[in-house]
């Protein structure tokens, strides 16, 4: 009885209360990409304004980088760019 009176209270608490549990608009969590490595994952989370790479396994998780939201989408917009000469062929430059 006791475990279901604090589930009641935290779901209570969470739903009626504006703005003490929640994040606001700019502070939620966005997945930008997830790789599975057998047991363990690799995830890409946007939170706000950081951009963060976690390894999550069995033996807890582990944060592999951080980035600012504006430094990942350059990094994110080179590297869709096609590359011209960064290969060593001089495409069209005959």
């Amino acid at each position: 009885i006791a475990v279901l009176i604090l589930a009641v209270a935290g779901y209570a608490a969470v739903r009626f209360v504006p703005g003490r549990f929640r994040m606001g608009a700019q502070g939620r969590l966005r997945t930008l990409g997830a790789l599975n490595l057998g047991r363990d994952m690799v995830y890409i989370v946007q939170t706000g304004p950081e951009v963060v790479a976690l390894l999550v396994g069995r033996a807890g998780s582990v944060v592999i980088g951080r980035w600012s939201a504006e430094e990942w989408e350059d990094y994110s917009a080179a590297s869709a760019s096609p590359k011209s000469s960064e290969d060593g062929c001089d495409r069209g430059h005959g």
